[in-house]
This record gives C-alpha cells, sequence and structure tokens, in this order.
C-alpha cells in the first residue's frame, strides 16, 4: 500500500510539474489542448457583447442616428451571428500558429462609454476579426493563468504525499484517504480536459470555482497533516468508522 501510494505521489509531482512547467516554455501547447474551452468562451462573450450592444441606450441612439430601423439591426445580428462560428474557428486557426502577425497584434477592445455611444452592430460586423482576436488573447491568458494554478498546486499537494508517505513509515491505509482524494480529483479533471471540454469550460470560468478548488485543496492538506503532525488520528476514525458501518470488525491503529 505504501509503496503503491508513494509512486502515486511521485508520478503526480513530476506529470503536475512537468506541466506547469510546459505552460511557460510552450504556452502554444496548452491552447491546442484548450481550444475547444477557448471556442466556447469567445461565442459567449461576443454573444454577450451583442446582447450589450443591442440592449445599449447608447447604441439604440446611435443607431437611430445612423438611420438604422429594427429590421435592419435585427438582419445585421442575424449575419454576425451566423457568421460567429466559422470567423471564430478561422481566427483561432491562425492565432495558434507561434508565427502568425495576429499574435504580435495583442488587439484590445476596451469597453469605454465613448466606445459603446459609437460601437453600433453596423461597426461590430466590421471588426469583428478584432474583437475575435481581442477575445482570444483575453481567453489564453485567462486559461493559462488557471492551468498554472491548478498545476503548481497539484504538483505542491503531490509532492507533500510523497513527503509525508516516506516520512511516515508506520501509515498504511491512513494515507489512502489524502491518495484517493487527489487521485480522483486529478483523473475527473484530465478527463474533462480530454473529453469533456464543455463541461471543463464551465468550471474554469465558473463564479465559485475558486471556492470549490480551495475547499479541495483544503480538505486533501488537511488530510495530510492529520497523518504528518496528529499520528493519522483522524483518518484512524474514519476508516475504522467506515469498517464498522459495514459490520466488519477490522480496525487500524494510528501511527
Amino acid at each position: 500500500m505504501r509503496a503503491l501510494i508513494l509512486v502515486f505521489g511521485i508520478v503526480g509531482t513530476v506529470l503536475f510539474g512537468s506541466a506547469f512547467v510546459l505552460s511557460f516554455s510552450s504556452p502554444l501547447l496548452v491552447e491546442n489542448l484548450g481550444k475547444e474551452i477557448i471556442r466556447i468562451e469567445i461565442e459567449h462573450r461576443l454573444g454577450t457583447q451583442l446582447d450589450t450592444l443591442t440592449g445599449s441606450r447608447m447604441a439604440d441612439l446611435a443607431q437611430k442616428a445612423l438611420g438604422r430601423t429594427d429590421s435592419e439591426i435585427a438582419a445585421v445580428r442575424r449575419e454576425i451571428e451566423a457568421g460567429i462560428p466559422d470567423k471564430v474557428a478561422s481566427v483561432m486557426t491562425d492565432m495558434r500558429r507561434a508565427d502568425c502577425e495576429c499574435r504580435k497584434r495583442n488587439a484590445v477592445y476596451m469597453q469605454q462609454r465613448q466606445a459603446t455611444q459609437l460601437a453600433s452592430l453596423i461597426q461590430m460586423r466590421a471588426r469583428l476579426v478584432e474583437f475575435i482576436e481581442s477575445a482570444y488573447h483575453q481567453t489564453t491568458a485567462s486559461l493559462l493563468r488557471e492551468f498554472r494554478i491548478f498545476t503548481a498546486s497539484n504538483a505542491l499537494v503531490f509532492l507533500a504525499l510523497t513527503g509525508v508517505t516516506a516520512r511516515r513509515r508506520r501509515a498504511g491505509l491512513q494515507l489512502a484517504l489524502p491518495a484517493i482524494v487527489l487521485v480522483t480529483a486529478s483523473a475527473v479533471t484530465a478527463m474533462l480536459y480530454l473529453f469533456a471540454q464543455d463541461w471543463l469550460h464551465t468550471i474554469v470560468f465558473g463564479s465559485y470555482i475558486g471556492l470549490a478548488y480551495m475547499a479541495y485543496l483544503a480538505f486533501a492538506i488537511a488530510l495530510l497533516c492529520d497523518i504528518a503532525f496528529n499520528r493519522a488520528r483522524v483518518c484512524t476514525r474514519a476508516i475504522n468508522g467506515l469498517a464498522s458501518s459495514f459490520g466488519s470488525a477490522f480496525e487500524v491503529l494510528p501511527c
């Protein structure tokens, strides 16, 4: 049991540590792995921008000043919405090339009051590529930041698991609790990243992800601290309680 957990700890530390370093040495690789997350977020941001421009009183005044009717504005919006997926796909293909000039432009779109007043749907249609490039830069920056926080945090916790396992030689089943928490969370995240990036997008850009992730880390660290500094009394009690609930006489002792 100890040997297996020690292997898990070492492998987890190396994998997450390598991924953290890779995010600095090859950020384009992270972008390619998360391309579906980026696409979903860009289309979401563009949709939000369309809603803002359509519902904004300032934009409404600007559109009326240009002599646009509601039907014309609606037609333009439908045209923009219909073209967004293809345009996003085209821009993202270019952006994922390291030598593309579009990466150097680093277009920045600031939603200032004066810009909002002038930004009609007509202007958005003309500047759609610029908007997509801007959204791409902002989204990839957020994704890289979250990726680095996730990999660094997990590398440190797996390193702690390795250290505690090596130090507490008498601990056996108690080490299984933090190991199960870490391995399960890592496996679920890896599956989401590879096969369900629409769900992972919700997690990465969700409002409460920070709190949920901190709770997960705090739980894993608390279990490790119990083993390292409290002779695994809490973990031992949890294991014995679980065994007792199944009617087993099995019992482990504090280490």
